[in-house]
């Protein structure tokens, strides 16, 4: 099989194949390594390939599951014991991780076939996906433009067909944006529906899952990830099967659709074709389609998540320390660093001015703006992040889920976002102003994705869904409902 044969395929009609014989795995790890060969030296998609531990694996023991011999990639933020993961930063260059998240444990379970690692925004932190360790990855849709972020390196691949479906992960968007700016579907789950480490970040604002070109893709693979691991805080919300609810169409259901974003601010005519044409898919299929105004104060919604997006950068960096400081052999790039004194935050600045700049500068501002908060400023935020909360769960009193863009203008040109000689109040209106109605999802717990059912002069533009906490199987109904009323799986091919 070569590569453009493989990419025609799915992960659940690849894995049929290698059931039936049609197909080795040893085939698809090489069709997958066509791909990368073909693609990544456009798109930088994949800062690390593990082609050959995957053939190894399949001349040495042949992988079983339900989704046996997929090729797969991994973000650059999950740890896999003895692999490289470095946050998107160069401040974790050369760190070997020691363990294993318990959901890598779940792909290799399914039988998925490690190939690589994916790039993505430092720390997570950007709508884009542009690190300085490892550089701008392009989107294969039109190579000028950001594929998002900052799982935007998993978007690129599998946008390209080098995977059929890769891990990515979500702490404000960055699933669902990254698969809008692709022609992806991007599923983020319910808070606490996925297995999670015991050191994930505090209430489940990240949410691991993927991007993939078919629904019925990620409806499995979500099955095979969902349960209670040793790290869970949260039980999971009782569902149906998702791939059993993937091929079901759902009841009728009240959808309320937003014209704007939550600050009543209009969108690019782009973004508000896309929802007008997908309220007509959604009505067409007998759903209740009602136009509605911002369900939550986005004013004080926007200053609150702006402020815990800070302070997440502050927790990352400390978190990143605190592993460090474990180990027993301290990668060389950080060993200058670890000599400094003082705080982390007073050592990484130290850094800086010494020329030796280990993170990026909107990270270092936002991890300096955060310590400088008090215990009162973060329960002022936390108590209007749950005002948030509330408005969102009433919301879902009298619908059943909310239609928005997903982004609200085009994909950034890569390298157009630039946040020096910005304050910091002047990025928080910038970032919100392209991606501010992700975040809510993620801060309420609820399930959301982006579907992909509009163009813009050959440009993907996605829509967005979210519904109550636990309804991911209804989100997933109503996607694998749109999707065999209007198909839309498609591969880049710019450039071939």
């Amino acid at each position: 099989m070569d590569f453009r044969e493989y990419r025609e395929h799915d992960a659940v009609a690849l894995a049929e194949m290698v059931r039936n014989g049609e197909v080795s795995p040893s085939e698809l790890v090489d069709a997958a390594a066509e791909g990368l060969d073909a693609w990544n030296g456009r798109l930088n998609a994949v800062v690390e390939s593990w082609v050959d531990q995957a053939r190894q694996t399949c001349q040495s023991n042949a992988p079983s599951g339900p989704l046996a011999g997929v090729p797969f990639l991994i973000k650059d933020m999950l740890e896999w014991e003895g692999h490289a993961m470095t946050l998107g930063s160069r401040l974790l260059d050369g760190y070997d991780s020691q363990s294993t998240h318990p959901l890598v444990e779940r792909y290799l379970k399914a039988g998925l076939l490690l190939v690589g690692r994916t790039n993505m925004s430092e720390l997570g932190l950007m709508p884009a996906t542009e690190p300085i360790v490892y550089g701008p990855t392009k989107n294969p849709w039109d190579v000028q433009r950001s594929p998002g972020g900052s799982s935007g390196g998993s978007a690129a691949a599998v946008a390209a067909g080098i995977v059929p479906v890769a891990h990515a992960a979500d702490g404000g968007g960055s699933i669902r944006i990254p698969a809008s700016a692709c022609g992806l579907f991007g599923f983020k789950p319910s808070r606490g529906l996925t297995v999670e480490a015991l050191d994930e970040v505090p209430e489940g604002f990240v949410s691991h899952h993927c991007v993939s070109r078919t629904v019925r893709d990620s409806a499995l693979l979500l099955d095979l990830s969902t349960g209670v691991s040793p790290g869970s805080r949260w039980r999971p919300p009782a569902t149906r099967s998702c791939a059993e609810a993937a091929q079901c169409d759902p009841e009728p259901l009240r959808v309320g659709v937003m014209f704007t974003d939550f600050l009543g601010e209009a969108l690019h005519p782009a973004c508000r074709a896309a929802i007008e044409k997908t309220a007509r898919h959604c009505e067409d299929l007998g759903h209740d389609v009602v136009e509605i105004t911002p369900p939550i104060d986005g004013l004080a919604y926007r200053a609150a998540f702006s402020q815990l997006w800070a302070v997440g950068a502050s927790f990352f960096l400390k978190r990143v320390r605190a592993e460090l400081d474990t180990m027993e052999e301290i990668p060389a790039p950080v060993v200058r660093l670890l000599r400094l004194p003082g705080t982390l935050e007073a050592a990484l600045r130290a850094a800086q001015v010494v020329g030796f700049p280990m993170v990026e500068p909107l990270t270092l501002r936002l991890a300096r703006h955060s310590d400088r908060m008090s215990p009162a400023d973060l329960w002022v935020i936390w108590q209007q992040l749950n005002v948030a909360t509330a408005d969102m769960t009433h919301f879902f009193d009298d619908h059943d889920v909310l239609l928005t863009s997903t982004i609200t203008q085009l994909p950034w040109k890569t390298g157009s976002y630039d946040a020096a000689g910005q304050t910091l109040e002047e990025i928080e209106e910038s970032l919100f102003a392209y991606a501010g109605l992700t975040p809510i999802a993620n801060t309420a717990g609820l399930p959301a994705m982006s579907v992909p059912l509009h163009r813009h002069e050959g440009l993907p533009v996605g829509t967005q869904f979210i519904g109550p906490h636990g309804a991911d199987g209804t989100l997933l109904s109503l996607a694998g409902q749109l999707e065999r009323a209007q198909p839309w799986v498609e591969v880049a091919t710019r450039g071939e």
